[in-house]
C-alpha cells in the first residue's frame, strides 16, 4: 500500500471539513442577509409600514382638502354677509335721505342734508358727493312743487320686479296650518325650486310658476314691520308662542293694483286692518319691532322670493338666521289682529 496516498478516512475527513466550511459560509450569507432586512431602512420600508404612510398621507390629503373647501366656504358666506349688509345699509341711507328733504322749503331740505354729510350719518362717498354740490351752489332739492307728497297709507304699488307675480293671488284652494311651523315644514325646498329658477325672472311681466299657485291660513305673531318705497308693508312673522322655536317668514301688504286687478278688493282690506289696528301710527321706512309681539292670523298667497337667490339676506338682521330666505307670503288677502 502506497503510503502517499490519503486514506479513506482522511478523504471523508476532507470532505466533511470542506461541507463544513459550505455550510458556514452558507449560514454567514444568510445571517448577512437577515442583518441588512432587519436594518432600519428595510424596517422603514416594509410592506406594513408603507400601508400606514399611505394611509396616513390619505388622511392628510383629506384633512387639507376638508379645511381649504371650509375656508372656501366661509369665504363666501362672509362676502355675502358683507354684500348684504352694504345693501342694506345703502337703503336704510337712502330713506333717511329722502326724509330729510321730504319739507316744504327748499333750504330747510338743504341743510337737513348737509347736516347728514357732516354728522357721519351716511356713508363718506355720499357725504363728499353732497359737499362737492353744495360748494357749486347746485340744487339738491327740487322746487317745492316737486317734492315728493306724504303716501296715502295704503298707496299704489310702484315695483317693477317680478310685478305680474307679486300682484296676483295663487289659484290653489286655501291650505289651513295649525302655526308658523307647520306651514314652514309643508315649504318646497331650494332642491326642488333650482329646475324653477330660468323661469323665476325679475321682468315685471313673470308670472308665477306651479310652486308658487298655493293660499295658505296660519296664526303667528308679527315682531316687526316696515314700509317699503314701493308701498308694500313687510311684516315679520314668528311664532305666537314665546316658548317655540325661533322661526320667521316675511308676509306682505302690497302696494295696491290698477282696480280691475282682481287681486285690488283682498290686498285693500288687509291694508286697511294694518292701518285701523296702528291708528295713524304706521311703520315708517325702517323696521317697527314690537314687545310683546302681536298676535295676528294671515291668509295669503306663496310666493318665491328672488333676492336669496342672488345669494343676499333680507329682513331684519337681528332675525337672518331664522327667517325663512326663499319664500313669502304674497300678497296678504286677509289680516286679522287677535287681539
Amino acid at each position: 500500500m502506497d503510503a502517499s496516498k490519503p486514506t479513506i478516512d482522511e478523504r471523508k475527513l476532507t470532505l466533511e471539513e470542506k461541507r463544513l466550511d459550505s455550510e458556514f459560509s452558507l449560514k454567514k450569507a444568510e445571517l448577512d442577509l437577515k442583518a441588512k432586512e432587519n436594518g432600519w431602512f428595510n424596517r422603514l420600508f416594509s410592506p406594513l409600514t408603507t400601508t400606514l404612510f399611505a394611509g396616513i398621507l390619505t388622511l392628510a390629503a383629506s384633512a387639507l382638502g376638508a379645511y381649504i373647501t371650509g375656508a372656501n366656504t366661509l369665504g363666501l358666506e362672509r362676502e355675502k354677509f358683507k354684500s348684504s349688509k352694504e345693501l342694506e345699509t345703502q337703503k336704510q341711507q337712502h330713506e333717511l335721505l329722502l326724509k330729510m328733504i321730504s319739507v316744504t322749503d327748499p333750504e330747510l331740505g338743504k341743510r337737513n342734508i348737509q347736516f347728514l354729510a357732516e354728522s357721519g350719518l351716511i356713508g363718506d362717498d355720499l357725504a363728499n358727493k353732497i359737499r362737492i354740490a353744495a360748494a357749486k351752489n347746485s340744487p339738491l332739492i327740487p322746487p317745492s312743487s316737486g317734492l315728493p307728497q306724504r303716501s296715502a297709507p295704503c298707496d299704489n304699488f310702484i315695483g317693477a320686479t317680478r310685478r305680474a307675480a307679486k300682484l296676483s293671488i295663487a289659484t290653489g284652494s286655501p291650505e289651513i296650518f295649525k302655526d308658523l311651523h307647520a306651514l314652514a315644514a309643508s315649504l318646497p325646498s331650494e332642491a326642488t325650486l333650482l329646475p324653477r329658477i330660468p323661469s323665476i325672472t325679475s321682468d315685471p311681466t313673470s308670472e308665477r310658476v306651479p310652486e308658487e299657485q298655493r293660499n295658505v291660513r296660519f296664526r303667528g305673531a308679527l315682531y316687526a314691520a316696515r314700509r317699503e318705497v314701493s308701498n308694500d308693508y313687510h311684516l315679520i312673522i314668528g311664532p305666537n308662542n314665546a316658548a317655540d322655536p325661533k322661526i320667521y317668514l316675511i308676509a306682505i301688504i302690497s302696494g295696491l293694483p290698477d282696480k280691475t286687478n282682481p287681486s285690488f278688493q283682498g290686498i285693500q282690506s288687509a291694508c286697511e286692518s294694518l292701518v285701523k289696528y296702528f291708528e295713524g301710527n304706521l311703520p315708517g321706512r325702517s323696521y317697527d319691532f314690537y314687545d310683546p309681539p302681536i298676535p295676528v292670523e294671515i291668509e295669503g298667497s306663496l310666493l318665491v322670493n328672488e333676492v336669496p337667490l342672488r345669494g343676499l339676506k333680507r329682513g331684519p338682521s337681528r332675525q337672518w338666521s331664522e327667517l325663512i330666505q326663499l319664500w313669502d307670503v304674497r300678497p296678504i288677502t286677509k289680516l286679522t289682529f287677535l287681539q
